[in-house]
C-alpha cells in the first residue's frame, strides 16, 4: 500500500515539469508577439507622421530605420532577458525535483 502512494507521489512529481513546460512556450511566444507588434507600430507611426510633416523620402526612411533599430535592439534585450530568467526557474525547479526524487530514493533504500 505504501508503495502504490509512493508511486503516486512520483508521477505527481512527473506531472509537474509537464504542466510548466507547456505554460513557459506560451509566455514566450506572447513577448515574442508583443514585441514584433510594438516594432511595426513604431515604425508605422514614425514613417506616417514624417511623410505628414512634410519630410523628404530620404529623411522618412532614414528616421524610420533608426527607430526600427533602436526599438528592436531594445524589445531584443528585453525577449533575452525573459527567456533566460525563464529557462532558470525552469532549472532550479527541475534541480529541486531531483533532488527531492533522490532524497526519497534514498531514504526509501536505507529502510
Amino acid at each position: 500500500m505504501s508503495e502504490e502512494l509512493h508511486n503516486e507521489e512520483l508521477q505527481a512529481e512527473e506531472e509537474q515539469p509537464q504542466h510548466l513546460r507547456e505554460s513557459l512556450p506560451l509566455l514566450l511566444e506572447s513577448t515574442y508577439t508583443i514585441a514584433k507588434l510594438i516594432v511595426i507600430v513604431a515604425g508605422a507611426l514614425t514613417a506616417g507622421l514624417s511623410i505628414f510633416a512634410g519630410a523628404d523620402l530620404l529623411h522618412t526612411v532614414l528616421r524610420t530605420g533608426t527607430t526600427l533599430l533602436g526599438i528592436g535592439v531594445m524589445m531584443w534585450l528585453i525577449f533575452w532577458f525573459v527567456t533566460k530568467a525563464s529557462w532558470q526557474a525552469v532549472k532550479a525547479e527541475l534541480k529541486a525535483a531531483a533532488d527531492k526524487l533522490e532524497n526519497e530514493t534514498t531514504e526509501s533504500s536505507e529502510a
